[in-house]
């Protein structure tokens, strides 16, 4: 809601940047709780009670800008990215005018047409809200990026502010999930979306596979927030059997001050690429926004965008199908795949 950049914590061990954080912005959070309507005395809800159904966006006339987009793949690529509500690195979106955030998100869209992801998740993506221009900003880079299948999940809805998180995919989503953490006062209320995308290695019906794509953000302020977030996100995934991939804003890093993140991956058999390097860090000095992935899948790339597009850094992957035949010029051919080496991107090469 804020940018973070602007308290100097990054010398600081966690626990000190948590209780820096708590001081300055729970008076600023009980204010904005009043303004949208959120609730101190939220009751928890059951679990099942908070993941529903998601409408699934299918738009025949997106232009993918002339980029053949196949099933007939065993190689996905993947971006996340916080989109900070479209207002790029400024302290508030209240101070960027509609003008300016379309601007910010267009920057976006080119972005995400270099890459030429076959999958964007995204966080602090918003529904037409009043501190955030009043228009759609997941159809607006669905549209202008060229990603003919999206569905997003609003977590946060009140009379100032609707945003959540969503996923955007040139290839099919059968259906869509959103889930909602209970409240955590005086944060504004977060969960994920989850989007069954098909894929069809081979062509063929015997190979057609469906692979759950979670886009999560988790609590800032809170450790123990994060920690029954987790379990929330633990137990739906323990009822699906689907490949899955898990990407977005974790608000954590591969720390033992944040052992419940890497107990939940551990436990879950989703592998993290290089989760103890110092270079790839997504906020500030700190890694919190993650990829991972099920045993089903490999790495083949995986780097930091070196655009500055929010006050996260984008992350970008390349995945493999373990067991899948690897078409020309896919990871797993024999050959590097020199095109994702950009001058504009820091690649990582397994």
């Amino acid at each position: 809601m804020i940018s973070r950049n602007l308290i100097h914590v990054s010398n600081a061990p966690l626990g000190l940047q948590e209780f820096r954080l708590r001081l300055y912005l729970i008076p600023l959070g009980l204010t904005l709780s009043l303004l949208t309507g959120c609730s101190m005395f939220t009751n928890s809800s059951p679990i099942e009670e908070r993941m529903s159904a998601l409408e699934v966006q299918h738009d025949l006339t997106v232009d993918r800008f002339a980029v053949k987009v196949s099933v007939d793949k065993s190689t996905i690529k993947v971006v996340s990215l916080n989109l900070a509500h479209g207002r790029k690195e400024n302290f508030s979106q209240f101070l960027v005018s509609e003008s300016k955030t379309r601007e910010n998100l267009a920057e976006i869209a080119e972005f995400l047409k270099r890459e030429n992801a076959d999958i964007v998740t995204l966080q602090e993506a918003d529904k037409p809200s009043r501190w955030s221009g009043k228009f759609d900003h997941v159809e607006f880079l669905a549209r202008e990026a060229g990603y003919p299948w999206y569905t997003h999940a609003s977590h946060n809805n009140n009379w100032i502010a609707n945003h959540g998180t969503a996923v955007l995919s040139s290839l099919p989503i059968a259906r869509g999930y959103g889930f909602d953490f209970n409240p955590t006062p005086p944060s504004t209320r977060k969960g994920f979306t989850l989007a069954e995308i098909e894929l069809n290695p081979g062509n063929s019906d015997e190979n057609k596979i469906t692979v759950d794509v979670i886009s999560v953000h988790l609590d800032f302020l809170s450790r123990s927030s994060r920690i029954e977030q987790i379990k929330d996100m633990r137990k739906v995934l323990d009822d699906r059997s689907n490949p899955v991939i898990v990407v977005g804003d974790f608000n954590s890093g591969w720390t033992k001050s944040d052992r419940d993140f890497q107990d939940f991956a551990n436990n879950r058999n989703l592998k993290a690429h290089l989760p103890g390097a110092n270079h790839l860090n997504t906020y500030s000095d700190t890694r919190i926004d993650w990829i991972l992935i099920s045993e089903e899948f490999t790495f083949c790339q995986y780097y930091n965008a070196a655009e500055i597009l929010s006050d996260h850094l984008a992350v970008i992957s390349e995945i493999k199908l373990k067991n899948a035949k690897s078409n020309p010029g896919e990871c797993g051919d024999g050959r590097l795949i020199k095109k994702i080496a950009k001058t504009n991107s820091q690649s990582v090469r397994l």
